[in-house]
């Protein structure tokens, strides 16, 4: 039975960024790191199975010996995040001035998370309700993607101002 070696010089540990969400979110980009290519891990992988045959535990061993702490700064800003933007919709509106139509407003994440949320507009924008009668409406969340964002909150408070056209004031 084969045992494990324990490498004789300072190994320098590395790891692989892959092509998915965890590369945006870090700010990386896909690829190994430090400085590996996946041609030298291929080749390392090759050398260690024909030296110890396919049954033994592979030698500790790299490519490159970093003989010095390493530090990696990333290539993009990370975001911890994706939500940039806020949209709400209301069923009753025809805005022919926005995609989709129903759009109300659009603003940014302002609080950490967990805290409390609040958005106050500093204008009010009067946009036109469709034509008909209506027993109810619905008021819907999303991001800018428009994928609808799920609140757990059943403290939500919503506020919207209704208005003849008449109106003055």
């Amino acid at each position: 039975m084969t045992a494990w070696v324990v490498p004789t010089g300072s190994i320098t540990p590395y790891i692989e960024i892959q092509s998915n969400a965890l590369r945006t979110t870090l700010g990386f980009t896909a690829g190994f790191y430090p400085g590996r290519t996946v041609s030298s891990v291929v080749t390392l992988l090759e050398n260690v199975i024909t030296a110890t045959g396919l049954n033994s535990p592979p030698l500790q061993a790299q490519v490159t010996n970093y003989g010095a702490i390493q530090t990696l700064t990333s290539q993009s800003t990370p975001q911890i995040t994706s939500l940039t933007s806020y949209l709400m919709t209301c069923s009753l509106i025809n805005n022919n001035y926005s995609i989709p139509n129903t759009l109300i407003s659009a603003f940014p994440p302002s609080s950490a998370f967990a805290e409390q949320f609040v958005f106050a507009p500093n204008q009010m924008s009067f946009i036109d309700i469709q034509p008909g009668s209506y027993g109810s409406f619905t008021v819907q969340f999303f991001d800018q993607n428009l994928r609808q964002i799920v609140m757990q909150d059943n403290q939500i408070v919503v506020l919207l101002i209704v208005r003849n056209k008449n109106d003055r004031g």
